[in-house]
């Protein structure tokens, strides 16, 4: 743009003042200014190219063409300083400054930094959520599989133990085993097994099993119901101290 055109965008003669042109310049500015046109796109692209060409002129004649603005819709026109030097980048007419924002870091101004923050607060997150869940999953869910398969073979262990015991002929293991079968612990239940080992530990002199096996007899609990048989096992386990049995003696039979 040669000093004549330029002279002629601004609106002035040729020799006009140097405080002439600034008047000009910044009158020109202010009409022009993409602000004023935020409300229709097309108008302001039309201002945007209208002031590229007023700074064009203005930098042919005097070399500061440049302003700074705070760049904001719905705002007044702002006053401008023509010794600032333009911001070529953006809207390459005009510079604005963005609002100092506590989350500008996030927005990417910050470039790798910002990116490394993100992972970070996404690991935190993550690891946050998975903490909370490990955390009820401990208290409400169920109880592991390796736990119970854990809990299963000792069981099945402790089961093997009493039964070869109780078939060696320890007492103790022959009670015992009696129990597994009647509460159907570690094998399926089966109260005709279990009166089978009380009996054996009945026999042998044992007043637990001398109790449990009267009461299996009076109430037909896995044997066929048998009063007498029921009171003669409950008579030897009270002459060997069991109370229990002393009770049920005394109690009147159905």
């Amino acid at each position: 743009m040669n000093p004549r055109q330029a002279h002629e965008v601004l609106g002035l003669p040729e020799g006009a003042s140097p405080a002439e042109r600034k008047q000009a310049y910044l009158t020109l500015v202010k009409r022009w200014h993409p602000d004023r046109f935020a409300h229709d796109p097309v108008q302001q692209r039309d201002a945007e190219e209208k002031l590229r060409t007023i700074n064009v002129a203005y930098e042919t004649l005097t070399g500061e063409a440049q302003v700074t603005t705070a760049f904001q819709h719905g705002s007044k026109p702002p006053d401008y300083d023509p010794a600032d030097l333009a911001n070529k980048e953006g809207r390459a007419v005009y510079a604005f400054r963005a609002r100092p924002s506590a989350f500008a870091f996030w927005r990417g101004h910050s470039s790798w930094l910002s990116w490394a923050g993100t992972v970070g607060l996404i690991v935190v997150f993550l690891a946050s959520c998975w903490f909370v869940a490990d955390t009820l999953a401990d208290y409400y869910g169920p109880p592991y599989a390796a736990e119970f398969i854990r809990h299963e073979a000792k069981l099945q262990s402790i089961l093997a133990q009493t039964r070869r015991a109780a078939e060696a002929g320890e007492v103790w293991a022959m009670v015992n085993l009696g129990w597994f079968h009647y509460q159907g612990r570690g094998v399926r239940g089966n109260r005709a097994e279990a009166a089978v080992w009380f009996a054996r530990a009945a026999e042998l002199g044992n007043p637990a099993a001398q109790l449990q096996l009267g009461l299996m007899l009076a109430n037909g609990d896995g044997v066929a119901a048998d009063l007498p048989k029921a009171r003669f096992w409950w008579e030897r386990a009270a002459a060997a101290g069991n109370e229990e049995a002393r009770r049920l003696l005394v109690r009147p039979m159905p």
